[in-house]
C-alpha cells in the first residue's frame, strides 16, 4: 500500500513538473522581428509568384500586374493605351521555339481619323507592324525565339496616333487614346504547370514559375536557406538548374547562385553573402534555367522544396538618443494639466500660413505654432471623417477597426481616450458641428457632456440663409459656459469645427476678404459647395475664387478658435491647458482631377496639420518636427502623460513623447491609410503607405508610386519606371495590410440604418446627393 502511495506521489510530482515546464516554455518570449531579419517562408503570402504567361485579360484587374508605361485605368471593356508608346511585360521560362501570340483590340477612331498601326518590339528588337482596322478583331504575330529571354520580357507597342476624345469628339474625356486592348493570348504557352505554393513551413517551387521577394537589405546581410528535391526524378532532367538572382533598379540581373540538380546533393544548406547590397532595396528571384530539349510533360510534375529561408544582418545599435529626463521630472505636473483637442474639418495644410501659404489664413494658429510644436509630416488614415476620427479616439487603423462606412458605427466594446480619462477623474466634454463626428456613429464614447450643435441648429435656426450649417462662433456659448462650471476640475474637451468644410460661405466680414479681386460667376452662389461643380465649366478665375472662398472659411475658423481660447484666458485655465490643433482630413482643388475629399489618397487629402502647444510654465517649444507622425499617435502620447497604466491596451499608434521631450528623430517607419466608399459596405477602394521619402497607392485599376522628396505634388508616377522599388513598396503594403486587416474589429454592422434626419445632415455636408 505504501509503495502504491509513493508511486502516485511520484506521478503527481512528475505531472506538475511537466505542466510547469510547458507553461514556462509557452511564456518564453519569441524573438522580435526587426529590420535586420526576414523570414522568406513567413513572407510567402506577400511574395510575387509568376508562371509562364499564357494570357493577359485587359478587362480584369489582374492585367495591372503586366502593364508598364502608357496605359489608362482598366475598364469593363478593356484597357486603353493612352500614349504613342505603351509597354507591358510577360514571363517565359521554356523557349524551345518561336512563340505565337494573338491580340484582340480596337482602334480609337473619330471622323477623319487616319489609319492606325501597331509597331511591335520585343525586348527592344523590332518584330512586326500591323494595321488595326476594326473593333474586336484578333491579330496574330510571332515572337522570335532569339529575342525571348528567360524570365521577364518587355513587349513595346508604338502607335500611329493617339488623340483625346475631348479634342476630336467634344466629349468630357481628356485622356489621350490610341487602342483599346482586350486580350493577349500566348498560344504556345499552354503548358500545364502548377502554382508555387506553401505548405506549413515549406515553399514548393515549380520549374515553370518564378518566386520573387523585395527587401531593403540590412548591414551584414546573409541569405540562409535549405533546398530539397527528388534525386531520382531530377536525374531524368539533364541540364535543369535553379538560379538565385538579385537585381536593383536600373541594373541587370546578377546571378548569385546556380544549382545543378544532377551534380548537387538532393538536400543542401546555403549561405549567400549579400553584403555587397547592404542597405539597398533589391529583388531576389528563384528561377529555373530550363534547357530547350526537355519534354514539357517531364518538367511540370517536378518540385523543389524551399525551407528555413532567412535573411539575417548584423544588429546595429540605435544611435538616436532617448533622454527623457525632463519628461520624467515634469511628468507629475504635466499629468495635472487639462487637454483640448480641436479638429478643423477638411483642412488642406498647404493653405495654412504657418505651413508657408502666401495668404495669412491662420494668424491665431500661427502664434500657437510659433510657441509650440509644429509637425510638418502628419497624416490622417482616411480622407473623410468617420474612419479618421475613430482612429483618433482608439489609436487603431481604419483597416483594423473597420468603422469605414456610413452603414457602420463604433461598438461600445471600444476603449476610447475620453473613457480612460473620465475614469481618471477628468470632466469630459465634446462639442461637434458635424454629424459624422458625433454619437450618431457612437464616436463620442467617454464624453459625459456632449453638444451636437448640428441637432440644435435644426431645432432653433437663426436664419434661413445658414440652414443646417453650424458656424465656429456657435461654439463659444456652450463651450465657455461648460468650462466656467468645470474650471476647478481637470478636463478633456474635444472641439470639432465644421469650417473650412463646405459650404465656402463664411459670414461677413470674412466673406470676400480674399475673393473680392476675382470676377467669378461663383460669387452669386449662396451655398458654395465644390462637390456640386462641374470642372469642365470652371474657368481659372472660378478656381482661384473657389480657393479664395475656402481660405476665407479657414480664416473664419481660425478667428473663432482664437476667440474660444481667449475665453480660456479670461476664465484663468489657459496656462494649465495643453492644446492640440489638427484636422480629420484634407481638401483637394483639382490637383489630381477632383475637388473636395473622400475621393483619393493624395497628399492634399491625407496630409494634415498638427500643432501641439504646452502651457508656458513648462518652457517647451518652439520646435518644428519633420518626423513622420500619424493621427493614431495622439492617444498613446496623452496616455503616457495622464494614464501610463493604460498603455498596455492594444494601440497601433506610437507615443510622440520621444519627439517632444527626447532627441529621437523618428518614431514611425511608415504611415498607413485607406479609402473606403462611405455608402458601400465591405468595400475599400484604395490603400496607401508613405515613409520618409516614398508613397505608394494601390486601387482596383492603378498603382502609383511617388518620390515625395523630388515630387511633393505627386505628378510623376514612377511605379513602372522603378520596378524593384515599386515591388518593394507593394510587398510592404501587402504585408501590413494582411497584418492589420480586421485585427481589432470594432464595427457594428447590419443593425444600424441611417434615419431620415441623419441623411439630411449628410446631404448638407455633401456626402449624399
Amino acid at each position: 500500500m505504501a509503495r502504491k502511495k509513493g508511486t502516485h506521489f511520484f506521478l503527481i510530482c512528475l505531472g506538475l513538473t511537466l505542466v510547469l515546464f510547458l507553461t514556462l516554455l509557452s511564456c518564453r518570449k519569441k524573438p522580435k522581428k526587426t529590420p535586420d531579419f526576414f523570414n522568406l517562408i513567413e513572407d510567402f503570402h506577400v511574395a510575387k509568384t509568376v508562371k509562364q504567361t499564357d494570357k493577359i485579360d485587359f478587362r480584369k484587374k489582374s492585367a495591372r500586374d503586366f502593364l508598364l508605361n502608357g496605359w489608362s485605368k482598366t475598364e469593363v471593356k478593356g484597357t486603353w493605351a493612352d500614349s504613342l508608346t505603351s509597354e507591358l511585360k510577360f514571363y517565359t521560362f521554356f523557349v524551345p521555339k518561336d512563340l505565337k501570340a494573338q491580340l484582340k483590340c480596337s482602334p480609337f477612331s473619330y471622323p477623319g481619323s487616319p489609319p492606325q498601326y501597331i509597331t511591335l518590339f520585343l525586348n527592344k528588337n523590332y518584330i512586326d507592324q500591323q494595321e488595326i482596322t476594326r473593333k474586336g478583331i484578333s491579330y496574330t504575330f510571332l515572337l522570335p525565339r532569339q529575342y525571348l529571354q528567360k524570365g521577364e520580357n518587355i513587349l513595346t507597342f508604338k502607335f500611329n496616333y493617339a488623340k483625346s476624345p475631348a479634342e476630336v469628339l467634344g466629349e468630357k474625356d481628356n485622356r489621350t487614346l490610341a487602342i483599346l486592348f482586350e486580350t493577349l493570348d500566348f498560344i504556345d504557352h499552354k503548358i500545364s504547370s502548377k502554382n508555387i505554393f506553401r505548405k506549413k513551413k515549406t515553399v514548393f517551387l515549380n520549374p515553370l514559375s518564378q518566386l520573387t521577394y523585395f527587401y531593403k537589405l540590412p548591414k551584414g546581410a546573409h541569405l540562409f536557406f535549405e533546398l530539397d528535391w527528388s534525386s531520382s526524378y531530377s536525374s531524368k532532367l539533364k541540364g535543369l538548374k535553379l538560379d538565385l538572382l538579385i537585381q536593383k533598379d536600373q541594373d541587370k540581373e546578377k546571378k548569385l547562385l546556380e544549382i545543378d540538380f544532377n551534380s548537387s546533393p538532393a538536400k543542401n544548406n546555403y549561405d549567400i553573402d549579400l553584403t555587397d547590397f547592404e542597405e539597398e532595396i533589391v529583388c531576389l528571384k528563384f528561377r529555373f534555367d530550363l534547357p530547350a530539349n526537355l519534354d514539357e510533360s517531364e518538367i511540370a510534375p517536378f518540385y523543389v522544396q524551399l525551407t528555413r529561408a532567412e535573411i539575417k544582418g548584423s544588429k546595429k545599435l540605435d544611435s538616436q538618443e532617448n533622454d527623457f529626463t525632463w519628461f520624467h521630472n515634469k511628468k507629475k505636473s504635466l499629468s495635472k494639466t487639462n487637454l483640448i483637442i480641436a479638429v478643423l474639418d477638411a483642412v488642406n495644410y498647404r493653405h495654412m500660413s504657418c505651413y508657408g501659404y502666401e495668404r495669412q489664413t491662420t494668424p491665431f494658429i500661427d502664434r500657437l505654432a510659433e510657441e509650440g510644436f509644429i509637425f510638418t509630416r502628419a497624416y490622417a488614415h482616411a480622407s473623410w471623417t468617420i474612419p479618421s476620427i475613430t482612429s483618433l479616439f482608439t489609436s487603431i487603423y481604419p483597416i483594423s477597426h473597420q468603422v469605414w462606412s456610413m452603414e457602420r458605427k463604433l461598438s461600445d466594446k471600444a476603449l476610447c481616450l475620453a473613457e480612460i480619462l473620465q475614469k481618471k477623474g477628468f470632466a469630459t466634454c465634446a462639442i461637434t458641428a458635424s454629424a459624422p463626428a458625433s454619437n450618431v456613429f457612437n464616436l463620442l464614447q467617454g464624453f459625459k457632456t456632449t453638444y451636437e450643435l448640428f441637432k440644435e441648429k435644426e431645432e432653433n435656426l437663426k436664419s434661413k440663409r445658414r440652414k443646417r450649417v453650424v458656424w465656429a462662433e456657435d461654439f463659444l456659448e456652450p463651450g465657455l459656459g461648460w468650462l466656467k462650471k468645470h474650471q476647478d476640475q481637470q478636463f478633456f474637451m474635444y472641439l470639432h469645427f465644421l469650417q473650412p468644410h463646405e459650404p465656402y460661405n463664411p459670414p461677413k466680414p470674412f466673406r470676400d476678404k480674399f475673393g473680392q479681386v476675382y470676377n467669378s460667376q461663383l460669387k452669386e452662389k449662396k451655398h458654395l459647395k465644390p462637390g456640386n461643380l462641374d470642372k469642365q465649366k470652371l474657368t481659372k478665375t472660378d478656381l482661384d475664387y473657389l480657393k479664395a472662398a475656402y481660405d476665407e472659411n479657414l480664416n473664419y475658423a481660425d478667428f473663432y478658435l482664437g476667440k474660444f481660447l481667449e475665453g480660456l484666458k479670461n476664465i484663468g485655465i489657459y496656462d494649465n491647458t495643453i492644446l492640440v490643433i489638427t484636422a480629420d482630413h484634407g481638401e483637394g482643388f483639382f490637383e489630381h482631377g477632383s475637388i473636395g475629399h473622400s475621393k483619393t489618397l493624395y497628399e492634399e487629402e491625407v496630409h494634415i496639420p498638427l500643432i501641439i502647444h504646452f502651457p508656458s510654465k513648462f518652457n517647451l517649444g518652439p520646435k518644428k518636427i519633420d518626423a513622420l507622425v500619424q493621427i493614431i499617435d495622439l492617444m498613446p502620447t496623452f496616455l503616457d502623460i495622464y494614464s501610463p497604466e493604460n498603455r498596455k491596451q492594444p494601440l497601433q499608434g506610437k507615443s510622440l513623447i520621444p519627439l517632444l521631450f527626447g532627441k529621437k528623430q523618428e518614431i514611425n517607419n511608415f504611415a498607413l491609410f485607406s479609402l473606403s466608399q462611405p455608402f458601400v459596405e465591405d468595400e475599400t477602394r484604395a490603400f496607401g503607405l508613405v515613409d520618409k521619402r516614398y508613397k505608394i497607392i494601390t486601387t482596383k485599376t492603378e498603382e502609383l508610386l511617388f518620390d515625395l522628396v523630388n515630387d511633393p505634388q505627386e505628378k510623376d508616377n514612377i511605379y513602372f519606371k522603378k520596378p524593384v522599388l515599386s515591388g518593394y513598396y507593394r510587398q510592404k503594403l501587402l504585408k501590413l495590410h494582411s497584418e492589420y486587416m480586421g485585427k481589432h474589429d470594432l464595427a457594428i454592422r447590419g443593425k444600424y440604418i441611417l434615419d431620415k434626419k441623419t441623411r439630411q445632415r449628410l446631404r448638407a455636408l455633401g456626402y449624399l446627393k
